[in-house]
């Protein structure tokens, strides 16, 4: 899996990963797709209703980052330039489809963000920038969502959005229940934060309620 740590740690672990593409390491393209598949498809999944598009424009993201890698500058970290190209291709099927994409919150489970929408509704219902508003907040959950740590975003999403049960996340993720509850745990605790200090930053919200 790609390596945590600071900035600098993962730029030079990309950096290192697509040297190792670039020379044709068979290992390294194993790699590069066990690291980046699960998250594009993912960030895809928040974005695109039908599970087999997600998958395939996933698949697709993968494989035009492989044949454009010698275009990697490292200016941003790999998972990054990878998501702009998987942002083209979901416009392009949006567009071919005469699609919009659909604003997914997890709110069920983070009441700090329920509690937004609700105030936002209430107080502002004949306010015509409310649903601008609401989209916005959609767009900053996708987007604390798709930088949470590897597992984590899986997780949330198999639960928040997708409605599976912890026994059917843990049998995806193959581990044990309590194993499970224990990361989903972790991984909502680690959102809240992260939304948090993103919501701060988009001067959405002035307070935050504790995890």
């Amino acid at each position: 899996m790609a390596q945590k740590g600071s900035d600098g740690n993962q730029h030079q672990s990309d950096r290192d990963l697509v040297v190792r593409l670039l020379q044709g390491e068979r290992q390294a393209f194993d790699l590069f797709f066990e690291i980046y598949y699960a998250r594009l498809y993912r960030y895809c999944r928040v974005k695109l209703r039908d599970a087999v598009v997600a998958e395939d424009i996933a698949q697709q993201t993968v494989t035009k980052g492989m044949l454009k890698i010698d275009t990697y500058r490292g200016e941003a970290s790999l998972y990054t330039w990878l998501c702009a190209i998987c942002r083209r291709e979901i416009s392009s099927w949006l567009k071919k489809h005469k699609l919009q994409t659909d604003t997914v919150l997890l709110a069920d489970d983070f009441p700090e963000i329920r509690h937004l929408l609700e105030n936002m509704e209430i107080e502002n219902a004949e306010h015509p920038d409310v649903a601008m508003e609401k989209e916005h907040l959609g767009r900053l959950v996708r987007l604390t969502l798709d930088y949470l740590p590897a597992g984590y975003g899986e997780a949330l999403q198999w639960k928040y959005v997708e409605g599976l049960s912890v026994e059917e996340i843990a049998e995806k993720m193959c581990t044990g229940t309590i194993a499970m509850q224990s990361l989903l745990a972790r991984a909502r605790r680690t959102f809240r934060q992260a939304f948090k200090e993103v919501a701060d930053q988009a001067g959405l919200m002035q307070e935050v309620g504790g995890a």
